[in-house]
C-alpha cells in the first residue's frame, strides 16, 4: 500500500508556506553562525541576537501551522507518510529551537552548541527536501546556498577558535 497524498496547495499557498521556511532557515542560519563564532564575533550581533531569534520562531511556527493546517489537514498519517525519522527530527528542531533561542543562548557555550545542533538538523532536511519531494523542488538553489553560507561560517568560527588557542598557547 502507498502513503496517502498529503493535500494539494495552490501556488500561493506554496510559496507562503515554504517561503516562511526559508525565511526561517536564512534567520536561523545567521544566528547559528552568530553562536560559532560566539565572543570572537568579527560584528557583534548583540543588539539583534533577541529580535532575530524571536523573528525566526514567529516565521517557524507559521510555517508549522500552515504546513500542519493546509498541507495535511491536522492528519498524523498524511504527516508521517514518509516516514517518522524526517517527522521526529523536524518537529525536535522546531521544539528545541523554542526551548532554547527565546532566553539568552548566547551567554553559554553549551546553549550557542544547541544552537548550531539545531541549524545542523534543520540543514540535513533542507538540502534533501528539494530533491526528495517536487513541490519544493525550486527552492534548491537558495537552500543550498544558504546551508553553504551557514557552513562557511561554521568553519570560518572553527578557524578562529584554533587561532585563538594558538595565540594563547604562546
Amino acid at each position: 500500500m502507498s502513503p496517502p497524498e498529503a493535500l494539494p496547495l495552490s501556488a500561493g499557498e506554496v510559496a507562503l508556506v515554504f517561503g516562511l521556511a526559508l525565511a526561517a532557515y536564512l534567520l536561523l542560519t545567521l544566528i547559528a553562525a552568530d553562536a560559532a563564532f560566539g565572543p570572537r564575533a568579527p560584528s557583534s550581533l548583540a543588539p539583534l541576537r533577541r529580535p532575530l531569534a524571536w523573528l525566526a520562531l514567529v516565521l517557524m511556527s507559521g510555517h508549522v501551522a500552515l504546513l500542519w493546517s493546509l498541507r495535511y489537514g491536522f492528519d498524523l498519517a498524511l504527516a508521517t507518510r514518509n516516514g517518522w525519522g524526517g517527522f521526529v527530527s523536524f518537529h525536535l528542531a522546531f521544539v528545541s529551537a523554542w526551548l532554547v533561542l527565546p532566553g539568552d543562548w548566547h551567554a553559554r557555550p553549551w546553549r550557542r552548541g544547541v544552537v548550531i545542533a539545531i541549524w545542523l538538523l534543520v540543514t540535513s532536511g533542507a538540502v534533501g527536501a528539494p530533491f526528495r519531494y517536487p513541490i519544493v523542488a525550486d527552492l534548491a538553489a537558495p537552500v543550498i546556498a544558504i546551508a553553504a553560507l551557514g557552513l562557511l561560517a561554521l568553519g570560518a568560527a572553527g578557524a578562529s577558535a584554533l587561532k585563538t588557542r594558538k595565540a594563547r598557547r604562546a
